[in-house]
Protein backbone atom coordinates (compact mmCIF):
# COMPACT_ATOMS: atom_id res chain seq x y z
CA UNK A 1 0.00 0.00 0.00
CA UNK A 2 1.26 3.45 -0.91
CA UNK A 3 -0.28 6.34 1.02
CA UNK A 4 -0.99 9.35 -1.20
CA UNK A 5 -1.64 12.96 -0.23
CA UNK A 6 -3.10 15.62 -2.52
CA UNK A 7 -1.50 18.96 -3.24
CA UNK A 8 -3.10 22.13 -4.54
CA UNK A 9 -2.06 24.33 -7.44
CA UNK A 10 0.17 26.21 -4.98
CA UNK A 11 2.26 23.08 -4.30
CA UNK A 12 1.09 22.85 -0.70
CA UNK A 13 -0.84 20.07 0.94
CA UNK A 14 -4.52 20.57 0.10
CA UNK A 15 -6.84 21.29 3.03
CA UNK A 16 -8.94 18.20 2.20
CA UNK A 17 -5.93 15.87 1.90
CA UNK A 18 -4.81 12.90 3.93
CA UNK A 19 -1.60 13.55 5.83
CA UNK A 20 0.60 11.95 8.46
CA UNK A 21 3.27 9.30 8.87
CA UNK A 22 1.26 6.78 6.82
CA UNK A 23 1.51 8.96 3.68
CA UNK A 24 4.43 8.08 1.39
CA UNK A 25 4.14 10.68 -1.35
CA UNK A 26 2.07 13.63 -2.52
CA UNK A 27 0.67 14.20 -6.01
CA UNK A 28 -1.41 16.92 -7.66
CA UNK A 29 -5.03 16.61 -6.56
CA UNK A 30 -6.70 19.98 -7.01
CA UNK A 31 -8.69 21.05 -10.07
CA UNK A 32 -7.71 17.97 -12.09
CA UNK A 33 -9.56 17.64 -15.40
CA UNK A 34 -11.14 14.20 -15.69
CA UNK A 35 -13.85 12.46 -17.65
CA UNK A 36 -17.34 12.57 -16.22
CA UNK A 37 -20.12 10.03 -16.20
CA UNK A 38 -22.21 10.42 -19.33
CA UNK A 39 -19.37 11.94 -21.34
CA UNK A 40 -17.37 15.11 -21.35
CA UNK A 41 -14.93 16.47 -18.82
CA UNK A 42 -14.97 18.32 -15.55
CA UNK A 43 -12.53 19.68 -13.01
CA UNK A 44 -12.41 17.77 -9.73
CA UNK A 45 -10.38 17.88 -6.54
CA UNK A 46 -9.50 15.30 -3.91
CA UNK A 47 -7.07 12.63 -2.87
CA UNK A 48 -9.11 10.47 -5.24
CA UNK A 49 -7.64 12.60 -8.04
CA UNK A 50 -4.05 12.41 -6.72
CA UNK A 51 -4.09 8.65 -6.23
CA UNK A 52 -4.41 7.75 -9.95
CA UNK A 53 -1.35 9.90 -10.69
CA UNK A 54 0.64 7.96 -8.08
CA UNK A 55 -0.77 4.59 -9.20
CA UNK A 56 0.05 5.21 -12.87
CA UNK A 57 3.54 6.40 -11.94
CA UNK A 58 4.04 3.28 -9.82
CA UNK A 59 2.96 1.16 -12.81
CA UNK A 60 5.46 2.96 -15.06
CA UNK A 61 8.20 2.39 -12.49
CA UNK A 62 7.38 -1.33 -12.28
CA UNK A 63 7.33 -1.71 -16.05
CA UNK A 64 10.65 0.09 -16.33
CA UNK A 65 12.24 -2.11 -13.66
CA UNK A 66 11.05 -5.23 -15.44
CA UNK A 67 12.35 -4.07 -18.82
CA UNK A 68 15.71 -3.13 -17.29
CA UNK A 69 15.99 -6.67 -16.01
CA UNK A 70 15.20 -7.89 -19.55
CA UNK A 71 12.40 -10.07 -18.28
CA UNK A 72 8.95 -10.44 -19.73
CA UNK A 73 6.59 -8.20 -17.72
CA UNK A 74 4.41 -11.17 -16.76
CA UNK A 75 7.27 -13.43 -15.68
CA UNK A 76 9.10 -11.32 -13.11
CA UNK A 77 7.68 -10.02 -9.91
CA UNK A 78 8.94 -6.61 -8.87
CA UNK A 79 7.36 -5.19 -5.80
CA UNK A 80 6.83 -2.21 -3.59
CA UNK A 81 10.34 -2.36 -2.17
CA UNK A 82 11.87 -1.67 -5.59
CA UNK A 83 9.34 0.70 -7.16
CA UNK A 84 8.67 3.06 -4.24
CA UNK A 85 12.28 4.33 -4.17
CA UNK A 86 11.89 5.31 -7.85
CA UNK A 87 8.80 7.32 -7.00
CA UNK A 88 10.53 9.00 -4.08
CA UNK A 89 13.54 9.82 -6.29
CA UNK A 90 11.24 11.59 -8.76
CA UNK A 91 10.08 14.18 -6.24
CA UNK A 92 10.10 17.71 -7.65
CA UNK A 93 10.50 19.59 -4.39
CA UNK A 94 10.82 18.88 -0.70
CA UNK A 95 8.48 21.61 0.40
CA UNK A 96 6.21 19.56 2.67
CA UNK A 97 6.78 18.75 6.32
CA UNK A 98 7.83 15.18 7.17
CA UNK A 99 4.94 15.08 9.65
CA UNK A 100 2.60 15.52 6.65
CA UNK A 101 4.26 13.28 4.04
CA UNK A 102 7.19 10.90 4.66
CA UNK A 103 9.01 11.82 1.44
CA UNK A 104 8.40 15.54 2.12
CA UNK A 105 7.74 16.10 -1.57
CA UNK A 106 5.48 16.06 -4.59
CA UNK A 107 5.65 13.35 -7.22
CA UNK A 108 6.82 14.55 -10.64
CA UNK A 109 5.92 12.27 -13.54
CA UNK A 110 8.35 14.27 -15.71
CA UNK A 111 11.21 13.53 -13.29
CA UNK A 112 10.19 9.85 -13.14
CA UNK A 113 10.22 9.50 -16.93
CA UNK A 114 13.57 11.31 -17.17
CA UNK A 115 15.14 9.03 -14.56
CA UNK A 116 13.84 5.94 -16.36
CA UNK A 117 15.42 7.06 -19.64
CA UNK A 118 18.85 7.64 -18.14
Amino acid sequence: VIGVAATGKDGKLAGFSNFGKMIDIAAPGEKIVATKLGGGYKSMSGTSMATPVAAASYGLALLNLKSRLRQKPSSYKVGYDRALPLLRASISSRSLESSQVLSRGILSVTNLMSSMNS
